[in-house]
């Protein structure tokens, strides 16, 4: 039991960042480790020649302070000033890696001795996402490799494959010219995201490749093309087996480390078993056979058997396609285009090309791929693209399966292999001019005509060499070639005014670092990632004496709340807090604390927890005036539009004055009564899918998490985007864009141990990449639904009353004096509270009514008596829930033993006031336990029983009684409470009136939970039902 709740703990400290000590702590703990081993290491080393190597190796971290945030740059330099033809050894924290930086040195490593060096390392997160490093380029060298392997360049990749795919190419580029034909022509002269378009081309091509015409079924293609992203992302991440590849190998700590990937994982694996089990049923009933047309997937399902490969086989491959695929082809376009913006007479000689060799005196709709065999500029161009910036400036790792030499240097079993791509690539005693962009050495009288890109020049491998040689090259040139060609025929370009005003070549190289520098934040360079975090810590440590000296003057003439024992430097009590803190502050109150009050550290932010009523009202009654602001949130800053959403926005006029519009316009009684015809459709689709499934396989258990999570985000979507809220997707989309903001928004917060004072813009930048990258795919998807809702007005002119919450906030926009951003930040808001707090109610109250037979008996008899009347009802309609009183007890029961939210949203103290006769200082954080006040023994008879009846009589207003808050109280209860409940009420009766409920096997459903911003059941909940 120790070690399960020590597992929960440091799973929960890795995943959520809600308990950032236990990442400490076992950061620590593997330091510790790692010195007592260090002295203990081999010696065999010394009587080895191995290759040179550069002075100042450290323990733990090894060579990593000498590499810049460009490693390629830095290895290059080291190389030169500590290499040897080439051939370096440095220390990636405990992994020995050798790295070539030469065409001589890269030949050996991939022609001479590529039978030794064909392998990968293993890599926990490619395990995790790529079931079990099944792929074609992470699987290690071996026989299921070489089955793979061929499969793909057979079959998937030949380049009878790749011209198949033609038409599908030529396609989504006429779709990308027509939108900027669409967008110029509505804005002349404005600006146009490339990286966007481009972004969404390859993803849309690729895509269209592996699934066929589906691919835009339901937001897919958006979908995986975050799912990408975001596998990209942490293979690029922070690796633990580069400083500890032993314990790397222990299952406890890879199902530590490994969380995040699990989950990104499991919706994967989510998406391809949807997938596959279309693609059986459509094998069914056409019995298609594997044709040159076909997509990826049919392509493999018709092979599996054929290739003795599995279906995680299938899926490890799939994407693996998507990931090379998309990356590859997106970065070489950007920077092709970047570069000719850089260099008009390279632009004006490859237009002159495109619209020459193509016009015989007419204009064409637009290039083809028959017609790119007459553009060797063109092809010139992207192959000059591709050395100056390859998409990858080290080829993925190889792997030592023997001792080898390399050079006359020993090269151990084990030891990784870097080949420095770019650095070949930028190799001045290789190349003419090798930092200048000329397309002209590739063409025919040019100097390197004869250079391919198939590997057989070791100066020149973009997609590598040898056995593990990319096998989608001809994938990823025809992808590129098609698009650049029609940009440059359709189109002139310029670079914005502002970029030409400060230099457009100074100002795209600031770019480029930039977005290199927040790469290497996110992994490609750890180095990066130590300092940024440890410089802050250092600098804060060292004024520390000051400000504690001055500090504690001050807080000796206060008297604070108590506070438990044990506070330690930088993370104060968080070492106290388990993986459970709603649980962990319930008890530290109960044994340290005064009437419900406790003051702790956390990190370096002051924060008094509330756990009782009497509290709870002293904060949000008496001084609400006080302590109704937020705390700053770097990810909210960034996510939420400069925090300017309801929720978190600090208090103030702009708070108060899109607190009037939400409450006013949005979720009034009026407006939410106005939305009922929508939920009863909602709950109508999901009784028919109920019946379907029951008629299809009776006595069959169904996922009832996953249809209450789809209801009640189908619910809010239609509120918010209207009748077309399944257009492309969307609502899918929204729903996965939502569950990622939760998970952003409870992740490590660097301010709790810095405070924001050291936040410069670039630092925020950084760390918060990933939270910024994700609101621009908002940003995109918004801009979209509010332009289409623009549109409608001026062509309908829909009246408020009737109107989707974005008509009412363009309604009122100009009244409110709302800008695009705020409107932004306000519909994010309502995406994020209405759909979680809804689903996890429904599905808490479906749980506890398995476990007590008796309230669901009774709560059935209740709808069902009422509904009857001598016949069978459709279904249960919103103007029949006021004669259900059991069923409002049951709602209200549920939020108080589970309320979504166990904490509520940090309150902040903007003065200094007093509380119970203890001083709380002005700037304080103040979370209130809605949780431990929901089960507080002194307030509630037989607190943790589930027992509806207790509300039967109970009449006070939501958020009157404090000892009841599940939406919070005071001027910052949630103005989406009436929302809610119409929401969960309309569903649980209908759920309760149509169907029986059994759990399989006539178990009973486990409560076990995990703490988060919101509340949740550690597993699914499947029901049996049984139409009555």
């Amino acid at each position: 039991m120790a070690l399960e709740a020590a597992y929960h703990y440091l799973q929960l400290a890795v995943v959520h960042g809600t308990s950032t000590q236990g990442i400490l702590l076992l950061v620590l703990l593997l330091l510790l480790i790692r010195i007592a081993s260090v002295r203990s290491s081999s010696t065999t080393a010394s009587k080895q020649q191995l290759p040179p190597s550069p002075p100042g190796k450290l323990p733990i971290i090894g060579h990593l302070h000498l590499i810049g945030s460009h490693p390629h740059v830095s290895f290059r330099e080291l190389d030169a000033k500590y290499g040897r033809n080439g051939v370096m050894l440095v220390h990636v924290g405990a992994v020995p890696t050798v790295v070539v930086s030469t065409p001589q040195a890269a030949e050996i490593v991939l022609r001479t001795q590529d039978h030794v060096l064909a392998s990968r390392p293993r890599s926990p997160v490619a395990d995790i996402i790529r079931y079990g490093s099944t792929d074609v380029a992470f699987a290690p060298y071996g026989d299921y490799w070489r089955v793979a392997r061929k499969l793909v360049t057979t079959h998937l990749l030949s380049p009878k494959m790749v011209y198949s795919k033609r038409r599908d190419r030529e396609e989504e580029v006429r779709l990308v010219v027509a939108k900027i034909k669409e967008a110029t022509a509505a804005a002349p002269g404005k600006a146009l995201d490339m990286s966007e378009l481009l972004a969404g081309y390859t993803s849309d091509f690729v895509c269209r490749a592996v699934l066929g015409e589906s691919h835009r079924k339901e937001g897919r293609n958006k979908l995986f093309r975050e799912l990408t992203e975001i596998s990209a992302s942490l293979l690029g991440g922070f690796n633990l087996e580069d400083y500890f590849p032993r314990l790397a190998n222990m299952d406890v700590f890879l199902r530590l480390i490994c969380a995040k990937a699990k989950g990104v994982g499991q919706r994967w694996d989510k998406l391809f078993n949807e997938l596959l089990s279309e693609y059986a049923r459509l094998s069914e009933s056409s019995h298609q056979k594997e044709d040159s047309s076909e997509d990826f997937v049919h392509v493999l399902l018709s092979l599996q058997k054929e290739y003795g490969i599995t279906t995680d086989n299938v899926k490890a491959i799939l994407v693996n396609m998507f990931e090379a695929a998309i990356e590859t082809s997106f970065l070489v376009l950007e920077y092709s285009m970047a570069e000719l913006m850089n260099n008009r007479n390279i632009l004006a000689k490859l237009q002159k090309e495109v619209r020459t060799a193509t016009s015989q005196g007419k204009k064409l709709d637009m290039i083809m791929e028959e017609d790119l065999s007459r553009m060797p500029y063109l092809k010139a161009t992207i192959k000059e693209t591709m050395r100056v910036h390859p998409p990858a400036p080290f080829l993925l790792p190889h792997f030592s399966t023997t001792d080898c030499k390399i050079n006359g240097y020993s090269i151990p079993s084990g030891t990784r292999v870097i080949v420095n791509a770019w650095a070949l690539a930028r190799d001045p005693t290789s190349w003419e001019r090798a930092d200048e962009y000329l397309p002209d050495r590739f063409l025919e009288d040019g100097r390197d005509a004869d250079v391919d890109m198939n590997g057989k020049d070791l100066r020149y491998v973009p997609f590598g060499s040898g056995r593990r040689i990319c096998a989608g090259a001809n994938f990823a040139i025809a992808t590129v070639e098609i698009m650049l060609a029609n940009l440059i025929y359709h189109f002139n370009w310029e670079l914005p005014s502002e970029m030409e005003a400060t230099g457009a070549k100074e100002d795209m190289a600031l770019e480029a670092a930039y977005h290199y520098l927040q790469q290497a934040v996110h992994g490609t360079s750890t180095p990066a990632v130590l300092l940024l975090i440890l410089a802050p810590l250092l600098l804060l440590a060292s004024v520390r004496t000051f400000t504690n000296t001055t500090a504690s003057s001050t807080k000796g003439k206060r008297r604070l709340p108590p506070s438990p024992p044990g506070k330690l430097p930088i993370i104060g009590h968080s070492h106290l807090v388990g993986a459970q803190t709603h649980l962990a502050l319930r008890d530290l109150v109960v044994k340290h604390g005064h009437n419900g009050l406790l003051f702790l550290q956390d990190g370096a932010v002051p924060t008094v927890i509330v756990s009782s009523p009497r509290a709870a009202e002293a904060i949000m009654r008496t001084n609400d005036h006080i302590f109704s602001s937020r705390p700053w949130s770097m990810a909210s800053h960034i996510l939420r539009y400069n925090t300017c959403d309801v929720a978190f926005s600090p208090l103030g006029e702009y708070w108060q004055k899109t607190r009037k519009l939400v409450n006013t316009h949005l979720l009034s009684a009026k407006k939410v009564y106005s939305f009922r015809h929508g939920r009863h459709e909602e709950v109508r689709l999901v009784v028919d899918k109920l019946r379907e499934a029951i008629t299809t396989a009776p006595g069959t258990a169904v996922d009832m998490s996953e249809i209450l999570a789809e209801y009640t985000n189908d619910v809010v979507s239609r509120s918010v985007l209207g009748a077309a809220h399944r257009k492309d997707g969307r609502n899918t989309l929204f729903r996965e864009l939502t569950e990622t903001n939760v998970d952003l928004l409870v992740g490590f917060n660097l301010e709790n141990y810095i405070p924001r004072w050291p936040m410069t813009d670039l630092l925020m930048k950084l760390v918060c990449y990933k939270v910024t990258r994700h609101l621009k795919r908002w940003d995109v998807l918004l801009d979209e639904v509010i332009e289409e809702h623009v549109h409608s007005r001026k062509q309908s002119g829909e009246k408020e009353e009737s109107s989707d919450f974005i008509h009412v906030f363009l309604a009122q926009q100009e009244e409110y004096g709302l800008t695009a951003d705020n409107v932004k930040s306000l519909l994010m808001n309502i995406f994020e509270a209405a759909i979680e707090t809804s689903y996890l109610v429904l599905e808490y109250a479906m749980a506890e009514l398995m476990n007590n037979k008796h309230v669901m008996k009774k709560l059935q008899t209740e709808v069902r008596m009422y509904g009857s009347q001598g016949k069978k009802l459709d279904m249960i309609m919103e103007d029949d829930l006021s004669n259900l009183p059991y069923l409002k007890a049951t709602v209200k029961e549920s939020l108080r033993l589970h309320p979504p939210g166990p904490l509520l949203l940090p309150h902040y103290s903007i003065a200094d006031c007093n509380v119970d006769g203890f001083d709380i200082p002005a700037k304080t954080r103040v979370l209130v336990n809605g949780w431990a006040i929901g089960r507080d023994p002194e307030a509630w008879e037989r607190p943790d029983d589930f027992m509806p009846e207790r509300f039967l009589q109970e009449t006070g207003g939501v958020g009157q009684d404090f000892k009841y808050l599940p939406f919070g109280s005071g001027r910052r209860i949630c103005p989406g409470a009436n929302f809610a409940n119409a929401t969960m009420e309309i569903m649980l009766a209908n759920l309760m009136y149509h169907f029986d409920w059994e759990v399989p096997n006539g178990a009973e459903v486990s409560m076990a939970e995990t703490f988060g911003l919101m509340l949740r059941r550690n597993d699914k909940l499947h029901l049996i039902p049984t139409v009555v």
